[in-house]
């Protein structure tokens, strides 16, 4: 006796017809008849009569598909949890994160190549301010994730990763527009609008780096999101402060105008973090993978991009005099 002729006499009890039921077990009908017969030697009984059209169960037969249909049932619960994995087992899960800056272009690049390489792998983005996202990562509900500033934990480990450039901007009906510079001196008269409290912002750290040089600026308006700051400019509350692949659509539309500040260095620099004293699991370490495997591609692409962005940069410079 075993499970697959008790399997085999439950579909001929089914379909009543022992060519049809070899078809659906997709086995040879000599095979099926040897194990319906197989049974009825070892429990010796009569578990059909033949017939015309197909078959009969014997009352024998009637009391016996009853008494063995909860023993293929659990067999199929075992086939499920342990063969198919489609009921039981959970699905690999990857839980990444990004500051809005890596959020915006870098991780969604990545992700939709990391998705066609292991579709099977289900993945989490959480995107928020840096301290959040540091915190995730402490915690365990992201394995990895992208920053725009270096956490501070001694549990965090950092790998620099590629520079990303922030942009000043006004809205195109702005009275700035008109302008294609401004000065460091500018900033203590025009309104700014940064993303994130003083704290977490990077934007504010690198303006409080002019600050102990003993520049003056005036911040009008702390952000929760770029959407917010976006929206703050585009009502012409002053000059945002956000990341270019950010606001990178609205330039190219002609909403948003990019204004050069002289003596303002605009880049910024991301890491890739993850906990130092906790094993990555498997899909992790490959995405780990994937983000240095994209740096080293970007880094000649990113080169050539601020070569030209300076370049760009000059001719203002040029138009408006020192």
């Amino acid at each position: 006796m075993t499970f697959r002729q008790f399997a085999a006499f439950a579909e001929v009890a089914k379909q009543l017809n022992i060519t049809k039921a070899a078809r659906t077990l997709r086995m040879s009908q000599p095979s099926l008849s040897k194990h319906l017969k197989c049974l009825e030697e070892d429990y010796k009984i009569k578990l059909f009569t033949r017939y015309a059209k197909g078959i009969r169960l014997t009352d024998a037969g009637q009391e016996f598909i009853r008494d063995i249909e909860p023993i293929l049932a659990q067999l199929e619960k075992v086939n499920q949890r342990y063969l198919n994995g489609v009921a039981e087992k959970k699905l690999e899960r990857l839980k990444i994160g990004g500051t809005y800056g890596p959020s915006s272009r870098i991780l969604p690049s990545l992700l939709s190549d990391f998705k066609k390489n292991y579709p099977h792998i289900d993945v989490i983005l959480r995107s928020n301010s840096n301290a959040i996202i540091n915190n995730l990562v402490l915690s365990g509900e992201l394995e990895i994730a992208i920053t725009s500033r270096k956490p501070s934990s001694f549990l965090l480990y950092a790998e620099p990763y590629v520079p990303l450039r922030r942009v000043a901007f006004v809205a195109r009906s702005s009275p700035l527009a008109r302008k294609n510079t401004l000065n460091l001196s500018d900033l203590a008269n025009v309104p700014l609008i940064i993303r994130g409290a003083e704290e977490s912002s990077s934007t504010y750290l690198m303006l409080n780096e002019l600050k102990k040089q003993g520049h003056k600026f005036n911040i009008a308006m702390h952000c929760e999101s770029p959407e917010a700051v976006k929206m703050a400019v585009k009502q012409n509350l002053g000059i945002g402060f956000l990341y270019y692949d950010a606001v990178k659509s609205s330039v190219e539309s002609g909403n948003f105008k990019i204004i050069q500040i002289r003596g303002l260095n605009m880049e910024g620099q991301t890491y890739i973090v993850y906990h130092n004293q906790r094993p990555l699991s498997p899909s992790a370490e490959e995405f780990l993978k994937l983000l240095r495997q994209w740096r080293d591609n970007e880094r000649p692409k990113k080169a050539v991009e601020n070569k030209a962005y300076v370049l760009a940069s000059l001719v203002p410079l040029f138009l408006c005099g020192p």
